[in-house]
């Protein structure tokens, strides 16, 4: 089977009404699973933020608007996770099971510092502590973070330790800022982005599209290696290791 015949996956959504800063309610989270499957998109992770939300109201609110998506006759299915914002407290929640890892299966979605308030030390010491811990990490969106758009260099030592790193596919428009998506094409034609999700938080202009986001991805980085990170969501909803390019240099 081709990568391209395989279903889309898109592992990083705030797609769970009420919940977060994504849909507001159950109409807007409808439009959202339609534009997905208008995408091609097969499997959505809802992803809200770890600390606006508990994981026993993310499961039920999973199981609803699962409901919702049978009941409409919207072919998709809804898949458990959150996003953890980068702290130590994280071993201990994901050993507990009061943070959702995507899907329950163990890798985990964190981002980084947006600001530099942060001294880049303090965040990489942060995230070897969870590495330290075995934790499987799937880092979000680091096109944004001002870490890594000042030097795009310290995702290097990440990938080495088998971090997957995950680029917003509205960076790549510009929609994030020229600088996210300067980084963003800087991580691709070096091969260190290695999956594509949506971010969405609402069904108009952060709505939950990714194919365009892997048609650029193929013009920057190969087809090869864009019809690879069409995979990589596949592994990580599955729990599976997934083992990464080295970074080629620029």
């Amino acid at each position: 089977m081709s990568p391209f015949d395989q279903p889309l996956v898109d592992i990083h959504t705030h797609i769970l009404p009420h919940l977060d800063d994504g849909a507001r309610d159950e109409r807007e989270a409808e439009r959202m699973l339609r534009i997905a499957v208008e995408d091609g998109i097969e499997v959505i992770v809802a992803t809200p933020h770890a600390h606006h939300t508990q994981a026993e109201r993310v499961l039920r609110a999973v199981e609803e608007l699962n409901a919702l998506a049978q009941a409409r006759e919207i072919p998709v299915e809804i898949l458990p996770g959150q996003e953890a914002r980068l702290s130590s407290d994280l071993i201990a929640e994901c050993a507990s099971g009061a943070h959702l890892t995507l899907n329950q299966r163990g890798w985990v979605l964190v981002e980084w510092p947006f600001t530099d308030h942060w001294p880049v030390e303090v965040v990489e010491r942060a995230t070897e502590r969870l590495l330290d811990a075995d934790l499987p990490l799937v880092l979000a969106h680091p096109e944004r973070s001002r870490v890594v758009q000042h030097n795009p260099d310290v995702l290097e030592w990440l990938v080495a330790r088998g971090v997957v790193i995950q680029l917003n596919a509205s960076s790549l428009t510009g929609y994030e800022g020229e600088r996210a998506r300067e980084v963003s094409e800087i991580l691709l034609r070096r091969r260190m982005a290695h999956v594509i999700a949506s971010d969405a938080h609402n069904a108009d202009r952060r709505a939950p599209r990714i194919s365009f986001a892997l048609d650029i991805a193929a013009r920057l980085a190969g087809e090869e290696h864009a019809e690879w990170m069409r995979t990589i969501p596949q592994a990580l909803i599955a729990g599976q290791p997934v083992i990464l390019p080295v970074p080629l240099t620029e």
